[in-house]
């Protein structure tokens, strides 16, 4: 699994794995959300925001979603667990107040929840938020001058795949848990992100892996 450390591409060198949240059980199945957020990431680079401006911007089309599933997928899980994560039909709806169009289908291992999701999933504002994951080398952004400096222990806005008031938009959760329908820039690089996945609980018992309950 998925290691904190201070240089995110060693991994595997620590002995502190990633936690995750079950939202759901379906058949054989259970959808899971990182507990903390691993990792703070646009929604698209700005040099695609600034070559594509004007041509709307949508969970289909987005690099976050390339770096979870090219990238972020490889770096989090062995060949063991990869096996384990089941490729998922994402509908992503079009914004519930602003009707901003949600884009095509998309088929995923790794995925960001939608604003249906994140207010199915979670009872009230105060289980929503999230931390970064502690000693994972992040780029650090003061968002209120000589007030108040984010870190790893504070909480951090993150992404949700669903379109915000306009195509240049991404909607978000809000650092206090609040749902943020008419989300933030997309090549704004101070929104982190929390993956989610279907596990298939029988291939868990196939490769001999074990889910264990946080105490």
């Amino acid at each position: 699994m998925y290691f904190h450390h201070n240089n995110i591409y060693d991994v595997y060198y620590d002995n502190n794995p990633l936690k995750w949240l079950v939202l759901e059980q379906r058949g054989g199945k259970i959808l899971l959300l990182s507990l903390q957020s691993v990792n703070i990431l646009s929604f698209v680079s700005r040099e695609e925001y600034y070559e594509q401006k004007g041509n709307g911007f949508t969970w289909e089309n987005s690099a976050i979603r390339e770096y979870l599933n090219q990238e972020l997928l490889y770096l989090m899980f062995q060949q063991d667990e990869l096996s384990c994560i089941s490729e998922t039909d994402v509908q992503t709806a079009d914004n519930p107040i602003y009707g901003t169009d949600g884009g095509e289908d998309t088929t995923d291992y790794l995925f960001l929840l939608s604003i249906e999701e994140a207010q199915k999933y979670f009872a009230s504002d105060f289980e929503r938020r999230t931390q970064i994951v502690p000693d994972v080398e992040l780029p650090q952004y003061d968002l209120m001058p000589n007030q108040h400096y984010l870190n790893t222990t504070d909480y951090y806005d993150w992404w949700l795949r669903s379109p915000g008031e306009s195509s240049e938009k991404a909607a978000c959760v809000g650092r206090f848990g609040d749902i943020m329908m008419e989300g933030q820039w997309v090549a704004t690089e101070e929104v982190s992100i929390r993956p989610a996945m279907w596990i298939d609980l029988n291939k868990v018992k196939e490769v001999g892996l074990e889910i264990t309950e946080a105490e």
